[in-house]
Formats: C-alpha cells, sequence, structure tokens
C-alpha cells in the first residue's frame, strides 16, 4: 500500500439521537457509534472514494473511527476494539448542526434526530396509536389486511408471555404471518425493511400508511404501545420483523435493557430474548439492533439461532462486523438468513436513498434478490413512495422478505 495509491481520509459523523435502528444499520465494517456524539473517521480509502463508501461498500478499503469525547479514548472498528492509538486531538470540528466541511479530504455526514426508546435516552411517547386503516395510503389503493395476530396454533404460553412456536401440523410462524406474495412466479425481487417503528409517533404513522404493503417493517421492543403498532402494521398489510438488541464492539453505545450481551450466560440472554419476542405478536423473525460483539461470540449467536430455528422464524442480519457468526451459526440451526444488501437511507436525502434503491434493483437483477434496509425517515419514506411505482417497468419486483426466505427455502 503506498501513499501514492492511498490517501487519509478524515470525516466527522454526527450521530443526533437516532431512530434506533440506524447505527444498528451500518454494514459490517462500520461501527458501532454512540448516538448524540461526534466521532472522527480516519480511513484508508482509495483515491476518490470518500468515507461515506465505506460504510456502504465496506470490501473498498478498512475503517477506523476516533471518537471525539472522553469516553472513548481509542478508534474502534467494526471488526474488534482497535489498540491502535489515534487521538482526534485537533481534528477537524463540525457545529451540532453538521456544520461546513473542513478544508481537504473531509466529508460531514449527519445522521437524522429522533428520540429513541430503545438507547433508554429520552421519555416514551406515549401517544395512543390511531386506526391508520381510516386513511387510506398514498397511491398503493387500499390495504390489503393481513390475518390478526396472535393466532393460537403458532403461539405458546410462557411465563416470559406468549411466544412464537412451530404448530402441531408444521406450520411456522414465518409462513402463517408472512403478506402472502406469489414468488413462484420468478424474476428478480427486492425486499425492503424498514425499522424503527414505534419509537417516533408521527414517522411511524407515515412509514405504516403510507408505504407499500410490501415493504416489511421492523418494530422496536420497547416502546409501551408496540403491540399497538405491530396491530396497525398487519391491518396496514405490512408483514413484520422484531428488531432485537444485541451488544455493540462500542463500550459507550447503549443498546437498551434486556439486549443480548456476551457478559452474560446463554441461559439468560435466552430469557431475554424469550422477552422480548413476547413484546407483540405477529412477527415472521427478528433482525438485530446493534450487535457487532455480541454476533461475533460463536457460542452464544449459536443458542439465539437454535431458539430462532426451533420456534420456526428467520434472522435478516443488517449489519454488523466480518467477525460475525450469524450466518455459520444460522446454517447449523437450519434457520433462513438473509444479509442486507445495502442501507437505503445512510444519507436520507430523498435523492440519495432513490440513488440507493437504483442500486438495489441493478443487484437483483444480477443476483435473483436484493434486501435493503433503512429507518422510517421522512426522506426514505417519500423516496419508496415514488420510487415503487416504477419497479414494473424494471422488470423487478418489490417483495416482503419472507418471499426471499421461501425462495432460498426452495432453490
Amino acid at each position: 500500500m503506498t501513499v501514492a495509491r492511498w490517501s487519509l481520509s478524515l470525516a466527522l459523523v454526527t450521530v443526533l439521537g437516532g431512530i434506533g435502528v440506524i447505527a444498528g444499520w451500518l454494514p459490517r465494517e462500520a461501527p458501532d457509534v454512540q448516538r448524540g456524539k461526534q466521532v472522527v473517521i480516519l480511513a484508508m480509502t482509495p483515491e476518490g472514494a470518500p468515507p461515506e463508501v465505506l460504510l456502504s461498500e465496506p470490501d473498498r478499503g478498512t475503517l477506523a473511527v476516533a471518537p471525539r469525547v472522553p469516553d472513548l479514548p481509542r478508534p474502534v472498528t467494526g471488526e474488534a476494539p482497535s489498540t491502535a492509538s489515534a487521538s482526534a486531538d485537533g481534528a477537524p470540528s463540525a457545529g451540532a448542526d453538521g456544520g461546513t466541511a473542513p478544508a481537504g479530504d473531509t466529508l460531514i455526514i449527519t445522521l437524522p434526530p429522533a428520540g429513541s426508546a430503545q438507547s433508554g435516552g429520552g421519555e416514551a411517547d406515549t401517544r395512543p396509536v390511531p386506526d391508520i386503516t381510516a386513511s387510506p395510503p398514498r397511491g398503493f389503493g387500499p390495504p390489503t389486511p393481513l390475518a390478526a395476530a396472535p393466532v393460537a396454533a403458532v403461539t405458546e404460553d410462557t411465563p416470559a408471555g406468549p411466544l412464537p412456536r412451530m404448530a402441531e401440523d408444521g406450520r411456522t410462524p414465518r409462513d402463517v404471518y408472512a403478506r402472502p406474495f406469489g414468488a413462484a412466479q420468478g424474476g428478480p425481487l427486492v425486499a425492503l425493511v424498514i425499522g424503527g417503528i414505534g419509537l417516533d409517533h408521527n414517522t411511524s404513522l407515515a412509514a405504516i400508511r403510507d408505504l407499500p404493503g410490501e415493504v416489511t417493517l421492523a418494530l422496536a421492543p420497547y416502546p409501551p404501545q408496540i403491540a399497538d403498532w405491530a396491530r396497525e402494521a398487519r391491518e396496514a398489510g405490512h408483514e413484520l420483523l422484531l428488531e432485537v438488541p444485541m451488544e455493540p464492539f462500542s463500550t459507550a453505545q447503549e443498546p437498551g435493557p434486556s439486549a443480548l450481551l456476551t457478559s452474560i450466560g446463554t441461559g439468560e440472554n435466552i430469557a431475554r430474548l424469550h422477552w422480548l419476542m413476547s413484546r407483540f405478536p405477529g412477527f415472521v423473525g427478528v433482525t438485530n439492533y446493534l450487535g457487532g460483539r455480541f454476533t461475533s461470540d460463536a457460542m452464544r449467536m449459536q443458542a439465539v439461532a437454535n431458539d430462532l430455528a426451533a420456534r420456526g422464524l428467520l434472522f435478516l442480519e443488517s449489519g454488523g462486523s466480518r467477525l460475525s457468526q450469524a450466518q455459520e451459526a444460522a446454517a447449523a440451526a437450519g434457520l433462513p438468513y438473509l444479509k442486507a444488501s445495502r442501507i437505503v437511507d445512510l444519507t436520507p436525502a430523498a435523492g440519495d436513498v432513490r440513488a440507493r434503491l437504483a442500486e438495489l434493483v441493478q443487484i437483483a437483477r444480477e443476483k435473483g434478490s436484493a434486501v435493503g434496509v433503512g429507518a422510517a425517515l421522512p426522506g426514505t419514506i417519500e423516496a419508496i413512495v415514488s420510487w415503487a411505482p416504477t419497479l414494473e417497468a424494471s422488470g423487478v419486483r418489490l417483495a416482503p422478505l419472507s418471499a426471499l426466505a421461501a425462495r432460498k427455502d426452495t432453490q
């Protein structure tokens, strides 16, 4: 690696409050970044590739992050805590609103603000969940409600509360609660998973009401009225995932209470998983919130995969480190596994989101399917609403996540 070929890029990332899933949905090489803090990205990137490329396309370089806060004195990488010293002293700074990019090869990236019940910060939004189906969605016709949940045959009463299970006749929650879809028709498919549902009243309402029913929604476990959000989302035709908070590499980032941790035993982690799964019914599977450290622990990840597989669920890995053992654990357990192809709102302006959506279409054409993940943000929702009607002409279909899992099962 020569100086002529590589350049050192500096970037300030201001992570503001976080709609829970944003930090967790940075790709596998991206660090677990503490919401509400500024950090300096120290990225050895190819000439012409800014640091944001590494956040979305980690194979194009390596990434280290030096925090600009005293409680994180060392760089943190997406693979493991770094022991290399890289002081942030003297690094260019940005204002609270992101400011102006300093001179040189520097980029300011601002992740959007929102209250996050998952991170334990701020007061929970306890406003009643409205009847969303009373106001029709924009441009996609009346919703196609999914069956009410829970369904007794795939529900188990436990001390933790009602949990999903396989039915005696072999039916699984991922089948019973899935949005019907004609996957057998063939052709490339794109699945979109929009997370953070339940954390912010207005954006959750907009995501459920305005997005096409084929968009899968991931719900945070902590909001007190999350079961009401789940009910309204299914009545609007969306299939659901549960966001499971998992331990990140950065000790400064709080995944929330009842997170799965490497510092506790397998039994306690499974008990926590069961409590999280009892928060609302009707989900087809789970996805990680944060989790770089936890998913790299083969033993603990295997226990989680075994439990999810036994209950007939699927697992979406929405981001993590290269050390992640999630895919291997899923294969050993027979757990349907999918991996996010792109974060569609790494930069949340609607135009940037549309560019990422176009990339998903290209990936689907090349590989047969693609999975995009994002958060319930205004720019993300607007971009998807304007993009979805164009898919038919491109020969690619928008599909619920379960349809991609079902297709993999038959291949």
